[in-house]
């Protein structure tokens, strides 16, 4: 498979990766053999990864990470002996595929956002972004769903940004939706509440925790106390909403959880694309209880990654606004009255623990 991916990666300047060594300082020339053979799986300057370019500073930021190995201990004698420079060059190879492949996550995450004048939010977690420098991300998209400034340039976002401005507001599914047919050309696609804050990169650990079969990934989410927030849920049912209603709601294990609350969802594109999106035929709410449920009868896995957390500060306008409320209660309608919905539930009593779903910590 992987002589397969180098054979089809195009081949950049020499001398632009030459340029590229000497600026970060990390490399000597004698080096510049086996960089080549790093670049010819795509990913020095020229090259492409995730179906996006890779600029010349992305690439020096992972030089200074040290994922390009550093081997400037080699004496010019041993170079000039023809078996000696075979079998360096054999070990330098086999050291840059291994670079070559911890690098094939860079770059293959895009992001949504959709803001509702939440821009000094938005304005937080590009700061936040910038901070943490998430290798495996992108791009990140913003919608502006209503009239409302573009946020402010931060400097150093390791990723390029794209503001999408819409000209009348749109459904949260609709908006992820046209952000991703229209942007996404990464092999995972992630949906993003305004009103996250991030401490660490959550993209990395999330995608080397991922296994063949999952389709969606999950980090834990947290409250502004610190406490654990409850986006693993069962689903939603007349009764369930009754007792959340008066105060009680039902224990959810991380192994037996229907759906996963859209405050942070990573989804592999393809799978994405093949279930055709997100229902726009929702509005605000149960689009993610709905994707959940799909994703689970189309035989993909949800998983909820433990060790990998995100803040967020609910915003929970249906509490407040009887506009939203409505909303709300629309959505739920639409979402019990579903085919899909009466099939997963027929499909989870059949199934009971056996499909479960999954947790790492």
């Amino acid at each position: 498979m992987l002589e397969q991916f180098c054979q089809s990666r195009p081949i950049a300047d020499v001398g632009i990766i030459g340029q590229m060594v000497r600026k970060a300082d990390l490399i000597t020339q004698s080096r510049l053999g086996a960089i080549v053979q790093v670049q010819q799986c795509g990913f020095a300057a020229g090259g492409r990864l995730g179906g996006r370019d890779l600029q010349g500073a992305r690439i020096q930021r992972q030089l200074l990470r040290g994922i390009i190995e550093r081997d400037d201990g080699y004496d010019s004698a041993e170079w000039q002996d023809p078996a000696e420079c075979a079998r360096n060059s054999a070990i330098l190879a086999r050291r840059n595929r291994r670079a070559a492949c911890r690098m094939m996550e860079f770059g293959s995450v895009t992001a949504s956002i959709v803001s509702h004048g939440q821009g000094r939010m938005v304005a937080a977690l590009l700061g936040d972004l910038a901070k943490t420098a998430p290798g495996a991300l992108g791009r990140l998209v913003v919608t502006l769903n209503v009239p409302e400034s573009e946020p402010d340039p931060v400097p150093g976002l390791p990723f390029d940004l794209v503001v999408i401005r819409n000209p009348a507001p749109i459904g949260f599914g609709a908006n992820h939706n046209g952000a991703f047919q229209r942007y996404c050309t990464t092999p995972w696609f992630a949906v993003l509440n305004p009103d996250l804050r991030l401490s660490a990169d959550p993209f990395d650990p999330l995608l080397r925790a991922a296994a063949p079969g999952d389709v969606l990934l999950a980090p834990r989410i947290v409250e502004p106390d610190g406490s654990t927030a409850d986006s693993l849920r069962r689903l939603p049912t007349p009764f369930s909403l009754a007792q959340r209603l008066l105060g009680w709601r039902e224990p959810v294990s991380k192994r037996n959880f229907d759906w996963v609350a859209g405050m942070f969802l990573m989804l592999r594109s393809d799978a994405f694309r093949a279930l055709g999106g997100f229902d726009e035929r929702y509005f605000l709410y149960c689009e993610d209880t709905d994707l959940s449920m799909r994703i689970r009868l189309d035989g993909g896995g949800l998983k909820h990654v433990d060790s990998v957390c995100v803040m967020h500060d609910p915003q929970r306008q249906s509490h407040r606004s009887l506009r939203y409320l409505g909303w709300h209660v629309a959505s739920l309608a639409r979402l019990w009255t579903s085919a899909r919905y009466w099939r997963y539930l027929a499909r989870r009593r059949a199934m009971r623990l056996s499909w479960a779903g999954q947790s790492t910590d």
